[in-house]
């Protein structure tokens, strides 16, 4: 049955968030990733979490 459903915009943005945020682990997690959400959607800011490995020697 989902296989004919078709989203777009914001009901398919709203969705996505949901689906997402149902999958974390901890209420508290969930919290903190909706906080940092909102933050990001209201401040155009972006933040980058990089993780970079240093030279082996």
């Amino acid at each position: 049955m989902l296989g004919k459903l078709h989203l777009s915009g914001y009901p398919a943005w709203l969705l996505w968030l949901a689906a997402h945020i149902y999958f974390l682990i901890g209420f508290r997690n969930r919290i903190v990733v909706l906080i940092d959400w909102a933050w990001a959607y209201w401040t155009f800011e972006r933040n980058a979490r990089i993780v970079i490995q240093g030279k082996k020697y």
